[in-house]
């Protein structure tokens, strides 16, 4: 006798819209920063590749591509034109990093090393990382990942 056909596995839920997944093989996220000429930190080359500029806090938007096109439109309705979206992908696994070190805002002062979790009311993993952090930024940025517009 032959044995029965296996089942076909069931499908993978779709990922939402916070932190997707995108590879396999732990997954990536995308990043969103909502800057102008004013504001602006971050730098993407022609190949991709993201600089930062500035010594302060710097808040990011970990995987939740409505709110960074919702702030987008909220800066350009008060009159700052030149407002863009850049945005680069991390390791879905620095992300739960960040989310496991992250304090409110309230315990800033009585934990200053640790990132901040930020705009609790707008979105999920929404970081202030302090000038400390920024080192740990760079080195999980996903080379040539940098673009510009959503």
């Amino acid at each position: 006798a032959t044995p029965a056909p296996k089942p076909a596995p069931k499908p993978a839920p779709a990922p939402t819209k916070v932190a997707p997944s995108k590879a396999a093989d732990g997954g990536t996220t995308t990043v969103y920063r909502v800057e102008g000429a004013g504001n602006a930190r971050l730098k993407i080359d022609a190949g991709g590749g993201v600089a930062l500029r500035g010594k302060g806090m710097l808040f990011l938007n970990f995987g939740d591509q409505a709110r960074a096109a919702a702030f987008q439109q909220k800066r350009l309705a008060q009159g700052f034109s030149d407002t863009v979206i850049k945005k680069f992908d991390v390791p879905t696994a620095y992300v739960d990093s960040l989310r496991q070190r992250a304090v409110p805002e309230d315990l800033a002062k009585l934990l200053p090393g640790r990132p901040l979790v930020v705009d609790v009311t707008k979105a999920r993993d929404q970081f202030g990382l302090r000038p400390e952090h920024l080192p740990e930024l760079m080195r999980n940025i996903i080379p040539g990942s940098g673009r510009v517009g959503m």
